[in-house]
C-alpha cells in the first residue's frame, strides 16, 4: 500500500448527527452506483462484431475473432447512473494492460465511481483496482479506495489459491479496522472483473438463449447471480449514440443482498456483437429503479451494431 492510500483522515461518526437518516438515504442512492457498475457488465453482451460488419461488408465468421477483441487494451467505457429524474453520478471502466500477478498473466482493470456535484449531503468517490486472470477473467486481486465526505477507507480482497482462502481487509488511516478470512472453494468474480466475465459469457451465447450462474464475492459475501441471456435482438437507446443499437436483453436475479441493499430481479441490454459492450441496465430498489446507461466509449476500430430500420 502506498503513502497516498495510507493518508486517510480521522474517521467522522456521522451517525451522531441529527440529519443521519437524510444523509444515509441520499448516500445510499449515490453509493449504489458502485454495485450498479458491477451489475452493468452482468446485464449486457453479445453476438459478434464480425457478423455485424459482415451484413454490409464481408461474411467474416465467429472463428476469426482475435483473443483481445473482447478485453481490448486501452478500452474506456463511461456510464451515467440516474435515479428517477436525477442524474446521480458516473462510472468509468478502463483496461490498462496485461501484466503478471502471482505468476499468472492477468488484465489490469480500473473503475472510477463518482457522485455528481450538487447532490445534498453526498460527496462520494471511489477507485477500484482489479487483476483478473487473462483466460478465465476470474478475480485474483481487488482493491477499493473510497472517499465519502472527508473520510478515506481502503479495502483489499486477496485470493490465495495455494492456501484456498480469500483475505478481506479494511483499513482507515493506515490502520486495519477489520480483517476476515473466507474459504476459497471456487473461482469468483469480484468488483470490476464481474463486468468483463459477463461480457465473455454473453459473447459465448452467440445469439442463442443461455442460462448463466455467476459466482461472486461482494465484500465478505460469497454468492451467485443468476441470469438468462435472451436470443432475440431488440433496439436499445443510450446517451452515447443518436441512433438505437442492436441489443440482447438479460434478465437476472441476485441471490443475496448487495452492499447497498440491492437485491432481487434486474434487467439489462448488451450490444449484439462480439465486443459485448454494456449498454444499459435497470435495477429495482425499494425507492424505485436505478438506470445505468452508456454515455461514452473509446474502443479501437469498433463499429456499433446499429439497429435495423425494419
Amino acid at each position: 500500500m502506498n503513502n497516498q492510500q495510507r493518508s486517510g483522515v480521522e474517521f467522522v461518526n456521522v451517525g451522531k448527527r441529527l440529519h443521519f437518516k437524510v444523509v444515509a438515504r441520499l448516500s445510499a442512492i449515490c453509493l449504489l452506483i458502485a454495485l450498479s457498475s458491477c451489475l452493468v457488465g452482468m446485464l449486457l453482451s453479445v453476438e459478434t462484431f464480425f457478423n455485424a460488419i459482415g451484413r454490409t461488408m464481408h461474411p467474416w465468421p465467429w472463428s476469426t475473432t482475435v483473443p483481445d477483441s473482447l478485453v481490448q487494451i486501452n478500452e474506456e467505457m463511461t456510464f451515467e447512473a440516474s435515479y428517477l429524474f436525477l442524474k446521480i453520478g458516473s462510472i468509468r471502466f478502463q483496461v490498462l494492460g496485461k501484466t503478471e500477478y502471482d505468476s499468472s498473466l492477468v488484465y489490469h482493470l480500473r473503475a472510477y465511481i463518482d457522485s455528481y456535484n450538487g447532490i445534498p449531503f453526498v460527496d462520494f468517490h471511489s477507485v477500484y483496482e482489479t487483476y483478473a486472470d487473462a483466460k478465465t477473467l476470474f478475480c485474483t486481486f481487488n482493491s477499493r479506495s473510497q472517499k465519502d465526505g472527508k473520510n478515506w477507507i481502503y479495502t483489499t480482497t486477496v485470493f490465495n489459491f495455494d492456501k484456498k482462502k480469500i483475505t478481506w481487509e479494511q483499513m482507515l488511516g493506515g490502520d486495519t479496522i477489520r480483517k476476515i478470512d473466507l474459504p476459497l472453494d471456487m473461482n469468483y468474480t469480484n468488483g470490476v472483473s464481474f463486468v468483463y466475465y459477463l461480457r465473455m459469457k454473453c459473447r459465448e451465447a452467440a445469439g442463442q438463449r443461455m442460462q448463466v450462474n455467476v459466482p461472486i464475492t461482494d465484500d465478505t459475501v460469497q454468492s451467485f447471480i443468476h441470469m438468462a441471456i435472451n436470443e432475440n435482438k431488440e433496439p436499445c437507446d443510450v446517451t452515447a449514440f443518436d441512433f438505437p443499437l442492436d441489443a440482447y436483453r438479460l434478465d437476472g436475479h441476485l441471490d443475496f443482498i448487495g452492499t447497498f441493499g440491492i437485491s432481487g430481479d434486474f434487467e439489462g441490454w448488451m450490444a449484439a456483437d462480439s465486443s459485448s459492450v454494456p449498454l444499459k441496465a435497470k435495477i429495482k430498489l425499494l425507492l424505485g429503479n436505478v438506470v445505468v446507461q452508456l454515455k461514452d466509449i473509446k474502443r479501437r476500430d469498433w463499429m456499433p451494431p446499429r439497429a435495423s430500420d425494419e
